[in-house]
């Protein structure tokens, strides 16, 4: 299945957004708030480093270049 621009432009961004910085708090949360023991350890390696992970890769992928003026 092909993507347009037409069909990216009426996805619900907002929803998008607020899901993604939503996921991204509560991961910083679990961390914060998590003691450092190995049930924790195994929620860090299992999902929380492929969470950032995935996040690095996207982050990556789309660069932000500053006006030079």
């Amino acid at each position: 299945m092909k993507t347009s621009m037409k069909q990216l432009k009426s996805a619900d961004w907002n929803q998008l957004e607020n899901d993604v910085v939503m996921r991204i708090r509560w991961l910083r949360a679990v961390v914060n708030h998590s003691a450092e023991d190995p049930v924790n350890d195994a929620i860090a390696e299992d999902l929380i480093l492929p969470a950032v992970t995935i996040l690095s890769e996207f982050c990556a992928l789309v660069t932000i270049e500053e006006d030079s003026e």
